[in-house]
């Protein structure tokens, strides 16, 4: 058996979660985030969930930032649960980014 791999132009969406160092908004350095940079260079939609500060859980290191797991991580499902976010499997990309 062989893989097929990603044939080109397939991938249209780029999923991103993590803390600052995803975060498209608040970028420490004030320069374009790798999200924004990655999507644009493979001309792909970006869905970005990351936000600064954030960490895994704060049932296990309490931030005072929203978490992946109880903040972007419920968004995400709640936009692709009630349909505001439809995002065909074979042409998504998702990066969770957990520190």
């Amino acid at each position: 058996v062989h893989a097929a791999g990603v044939r080109p132009g397939q991938i249209k969406h780029l999923i991103t979660f993590g803390d600052s160092y995803t975060d498209i908004v608040a970028t420490g350095d004030k320069g374009t985030a790798w999200p924004v940079y990655a999507a644009g260079y493979s001309e792909t939609t970006l869905h970005p969930f990351a936000r600064s500060g954030a960490t895994c859980s704060n049932d296990i290191t309490f931030q005072p930032f929203p978490p992946i797991f109880e903040s972007e991580l419920p968004l995400y499902f709640t936009e692709t649960g009630n349909g505001s976010l439809r995002l065909p499997s074979d042409e998504t990309v998702c990066t969770p980014q957990l520190l």
